[in-house]
């Protein structure tokens, strides 16, 4: 203790495998984001007829790891070839203003500085999906506020995504 202050650098964690998700509960349960629990929650969104409630639950998770491991996250999230499933479910269900909310802040998330996401997510058409329900939902600040930023993030990585949002309007 020579009163030096280090710098710590961040461990990167994997989930054992004994703590697999099989079931949405599972994986919902979960902290840190893994191959499995993304897997599930892909799974889920893939079904038809889901209900929106449980693409609520799944979009707040997406969030959360995110938020707590950019990275690893955008790195599972694209091994499990979310994107395109983000997009639709968000297409689907976002005349539900939490799933507008929640799932604006996923695109958000899944494409900051990461240009394969990005790129997948603007051929999925994710730019008139985002502007559909900022004008859907029109009042409502928090939606607003993930769509720009989700918006923003897509312009900001290389790629078509400023071209995408002026050709259809966004501006």
């Amino acid at each position: 203790s020579s009163g030096v202050e280090t710098k710590r650098r961040p461990v990167y964690s994997f989930q054992p495998m004994a703590s697999v998700a099989t079931t949405l509960e599972e994986a919902l349960e979960m902290r840190e984001p893994s191959p499995g629990g993304m897997e599930v929650c892909g799974s889920v969104l893939a079904r038809s007829g889901v209900d929106p409630w449980d693409v609520v639950d799944i979009f707040e998770k997406l969030r959360e790891w995110l938020r707590r491991d950019l990275p690893i996250a955008q790195k599972m999230l694209a091994d499990a070839r979310l994107q395109v499933r983000i997009v639709e479910a968000l297409r689907q269900h976002s005349r539900n203003l939490e799933v507008a909310r929640l799932g604006a802040g996923v695109v958000a998330g899944c494409c900051q500085r990461n240009d394969h996401n990005t790129d997948i997510m603007l051929h999925a058409g994710v730019v008139q999906v985002l502007l559909e329900l900022m004008d859907r939902h029109h009042e409502d600040t928090a939606a607003q506020d993930n769509a720009c930023v989700a918006l923003w993030r897509l312009a900001a990585c290389r790629g078509p995504g400023a071209e995408t949002i002026v050709v259809r309007g966004g501006l």
